[in-house]
């Protein structure tokens, strides 16, 4: 019989989550562990307005 992985009842926030992922694809838009917005803007350019 397969033996199952105990399931996490805790977690990662949705918010940290997407801070990695920023983190990850974007390295140049988080200073100082915070999103620069500017820099996201600039990096997303006509994506965004």
């Amino acid at each position: 019989m397969r033996q199952t992985e105990p399931v996490k009842k805790e977690s990662e926030p949705a918010t940290d989550r997407l801070l990695a992922l920023l983190r990850e694809m974007c390295p140049e838009c988080i200073v100082e562990g915070k999103v620069d917005f500017d820099k996201l803007r600039a990096a997303l350019g006509d994506v965004v307005d």
